[in-house]
């Protein structure tokens, strides 16, 4: 199992090796963004272009990668961007074993990660690991969904500093992880209305009325 999972992210990476993998999107929007701000040395707005002014975490992080000296070609500045995200890939691929120990109470549970390619279209034209966001929003899912089940055990406001930050994460990443936000958000918010009701039905609240 761990060989085919090894050879299925080997085969995505390689797509990292090439800035021919670098989709149209990020081409035209999401690669250009921070090369002005690395440009420029300063955020600077882009008029009449909304789609470059929106989340804007992504193109924080990938201001770096045209900060960084010693590149002297611009197709190896795409390349190390393919490889910030690859590196976010695997993050994810650890926040597959940690959500599915935590929801399956094996702690013993390490080859999980595997299933992540269950879903083919990891290796599909503007799925891959091209430049887009998808992957970025996506590293902040899965943290999120433990980060809500634990709130829900136990409803402290130390509990609730996580999940603000993977939901914050997702959406400034990419407005379309609102797709998993508004359903965690949902799960949390009906867990406390059932505990609030079942506290107001409880003996004690009744007596207390």
């Amino acid at each position: 199992l761990w060989a085919l999972g090894g050879a299925l992210t080997l085969l995505l990476y390689l797509g990292a090796l090439t800035p021919d993998s670098v989709n149209y999107d990020a081409a035209w929007c999401h690669l250009t963004a921070p090369q002005d701000y690395a440009r420029a040395g300063r955020m600077v707005p882009f008029p009449g272009d909304y789609n470059k002014n929106v989340p804007q975490l992504a193109t924080l992080l990938r201001t770096w990668v045209f900060s960084v000296p010693g590149l002297s070609h611009p197709a190896l500045r795409w390349m190390l961007a393919l490889h910030q995200e690859f590196s976010l890939v695997l993050w994810t691929l650890a926040g597959v074993v940690a959500a599915t120990r935590f929801m399956v109470k094996d702690e013993a549970l390490r080859g999980s990660w595997v299933a992540f390619y269950l879903f083919p279209a990891i290796v599909i034209y503007d799925n891959n690991v091209g430049g887009a966001l998808d992957h970025i929003a996506a590293f902040f899912s899965l943290p999120g969904l433990v980060a809500a089940a634990r709130l829900l055990e136990d409803p402290r406001w130390q509990r609730a500093v996580p999940l603000a930050a993977c939901l914050a994460g997702g959406f400034l990443a990419k407005y379309q992880a609102l797709y998993w936000i508004l359903p965690l958000l949902g799960v949390v918010a009906g867990g406390w209305g059932l505990t609030l009701h079942r506290w107001r039905r409880s003996p004690v609240s009744l007596a207390r009325k």
